[in-house]
């Protein structure tokens, strides 16, 4: 039976979700202030912290099919907003959302982003051990700007406005945690820290601009932050989208291992007759 949770919830002490609590990071966070946080208190748990945002549903390894297909519902019923969807999930419970609404819904669009987590807690020196890293300044934003428009069009298919972009640059300036690699004194790439829970720190936003790709910038980047982040007692921990075999190989090399799958899963649907009468 579906229920709200609260965040300490014992599901989330529960020796089946600590196995996934790595991959299942965000969910962490999200339950820390949950818009949204709901499950069956057993075998699935689902929460939101923002309109807009992905909503994350965790589900045991061993859930049995007639609650996956409950926790498939829930998914349409609750996660929803409007006509679209938009969830973090392992690969079998995205595959069960996706076909419970497609036998509900007339579908209209659906892409799907398929990640692995990954944690470093012993890292390993990069094979650029002189790449120049250091924190960006005031001087920088226009070129953190660009590294940021390019990493949300590559990475999501986004373009964001340019001014929110120079907004979100100037803002990043105050985390401590975000690096550059220089080269003839242009930033060349950047990467940074974005989130902290009771175990982990996540390293995030990593891109290299196109042309000074292939001579280890990001992997040097990913070393660096994850021995400043062991230093204040966390363990570094990123997701990787498992089709950038470059970037999984540059992760890997520097001591991340991986630690669980999850996929992004946007689905648009039409509101069919059928579905305005289920709604009704």
């Amino acid at each position: 039976m579906i229920r709200f949770l609260q965040p300490d919830d014992a599901l989330f002490s529960s020796p089946a979700y600590d196995r996934d609590r790595t991959a299942f990071d965000l969910l962490e966070v999200i339950r820390r202030a949950p818009l949204l946080l709901a499950g069956d208190g057993t075998s699935f748990a689902a929460g939101r912290n923002l309109p807009g945002m992905p909503a994350w549903l965790w589900t045991a390894d061993e859930i049995a099919a007639p609650v996956l297909e409950e926790a498939a519902a829930m998914a349409l019923d609750r996660l929803a907003e409007g006509d679209t969807l938009r969830v973090v999930a392992k690969p079998q419970a995205a595959d069960s959302i996706a076909q419970y609404i497609a036998a509900r819904r007339t579908i209209t669009a659906h892409s799907r982003l398929r990640m692995r987590a990954f944690v470093n807690p012993r890292p390993r020196p990069p094979r650029n051990r002189t790449a120049c890293i250091e924190r960006p300044t005031r001087a920088d934003l226009p070129a953190l700007a660009a590294c940021m428009a390019g990493f949300a069009r590559e990475c999501f298919g986004e373009t964001p406005e340019a001014d929110a972009l120079l907004r979100r640059a100037e803002a990043a300036l105050d985390n401590p945690l975000l690096l550059v690699v220089r080269e003839a004194g242009e930033i060349a790439a950047m990467a940074c820290c974005t989130r902290e829970t009771a175990r982990h720190c996540a390293i995030s936003q990593v891109y290299t601009r196109p042309l000074s790709r292939g001579r280890g910038y990001a992997a040097a980047l990913a070393a660096e932050l994850s021995g400043r982040i062991l230093s204040l007692g966390k363990t570094p921990m990123l997701y990787a989208n498992v089709d950038n075999h470059a970037a999984v190989r540059a992760y890997e090399s520097v001591g991340f291992t991986p630690c669980g799958r999850v996929d992004e899963l946007a689905l648009r649907w039409e509101e069919s007759a059928r579905g305005k009468r289920e709604n009704a």
